[in-house]
């Protein structure tokens, strides 16, 4: 079986446990997976928030580095999608986009 594994993370203690489970299940159904970084965007009235979304996106290159890294060492294939929004609505959001691609 192939497709795309999708998972949450943002490099907390859950969000690894949940990507170690991802990984090991992507291996075994030769799936490829999908790191889901979730951020709410910060509001437009907030003193400085271009510089917010600059440190935002900054951050979240760092997580899905390393989460694709470890991906990677497990000969698992992995990308990250940054997606604006609350967490939870978030990877909803993201299942959605890729089950619809």
């Amino acid at each position: 079986m192939s497709g795309e594994i999708v998972v949450g993370f943002d490099d907390s203690v859950g969000a690894g446990a949940a990507l170690r489970q991802a990984i090991s299940l992507a291996g075994q159904m030769g799936s490829n997976l999908v790191l889901v970084f979730c951020t709410e965007p910060p509001s437009a009235s907030a003193g400085g928030a271009g510089d917010q979304r600059d440190v935002i996106a900054s951050i979240a290159e760092e997580v899905l580095g390393r989460g694709n890294a470890l991906a990677e060492a497990a000969g698992v294939t992995s990308r990250g999608e940054v997606v604006a929004g609350r967490p939870v609505e978030g990877e909803h959001i993201a299942l959605f986009e890729i089950a619809l691609a």
